[in-house]
């Protein structure tokens, strides 16, 4: 089997604070507006992933948020092609309804934490099982090279973890330092992992020579563990690819 190869793409990581009352509505929201992006043969976007809510990782992060990534071609896809695509009739109702919902109505605090920008994408042989749950770990360096330098790295990291996984890691992402959101930190990298579910993921990682990321070569990239933050998505994990 020819191993797979890194995409780059762009996309948004998404991440919207809502009233806990209106979480399965938002995720529900975000699983339709993907089904419909990738229904829509004039949207030039590969695939679309709900991550939903957190379910575990480190403390700190709000449980109220509901995240997602829609991945496009390049950058005009998503600021051009993409926009044209979301003001027809059929799908101008999401970004409103989005809005509607938002936990005190400031798309500046309940929509921060995203990303905007590059993505480096690696998918794993179309036979795997779906995706049902994730990991997005959130590195902070000392510098911007050290980011970039973590970046290269992982690279490497992440083909050994996609081949020796067995199957059960779907896909790897990670979101390089800086994008294009304004004050954006040039030092932030982000990586997703995308598994067949907890269990897999968790018996990968108790493998002799196998660790969560990140791993100790990467660790070298860090100044202090506290800056690493996790963040795992069980059960509601949808990802999708659009039919060729």
């Amino acid at each position: 089997m020819a191993a797979p190869q890194w995409t780059e793409l762009y996309g948004v990581l998404g991440a919207i604070s809502v009233l806990d009352k209106d979480v399965p509505k938002v995720v529900k929201a975000l699983h339709d507006e993907g089904q419909s992006q990738m229904a829509d043969v004039e949207e030039r976007s590969p695939a679309w992933t709900t991550l939903g809510q957190v379910t575990g990782g480190d403390a700190g992060f709000e449980q109220s948020k509901a995240w997602w990534v829609a991945f496009f071609e390049d950058k005009d896809a998503y600021h051009v092609s993409h926009k044209q695509a979301q003001a027809k009739e059929s799908r101008a109702a999401f970004i409103p309804a989005l809005m509607g919902m938002m936990a005190t109505g400031s798309p500046v605090a309940d929509m921060a934490g995203g990303y905007m920008g590059p993505i480096l994408h690696l998918e794993a042989p179309k036979s795997v099982r779906p995706a049902t749950f994730a990991i997005l770990i959130k590195i902070t360096c000392p510098t911007a090279d050290a980011a970039r330098a973590l970046v290269q790295a992982h690279k490497r990291l992440a083909l050994v973890t996609l081949m020796s996984s067995r199957g059960t890691c779907c896909r790897i992402s990670m979101l390089p330092p800086g994008g294009d959101a304004p004050g954006a930190d040039d030092n932030v990298v982000h990586i997703l992992e995308q598994w067949t579910n907890m269990p897999d993921y968790e018996s990968f990682i108790v493998m002799p020579g196998r660790s969560a990321t990140p791993s100790p070569t990467l660790s070298r990239f860090i100044a202090d563990k506290r800056d690493v933050r996790v963040m795992s998505f069980d059960k509601k994990v949808c990802h999708y690819n659009k039919k060729r």
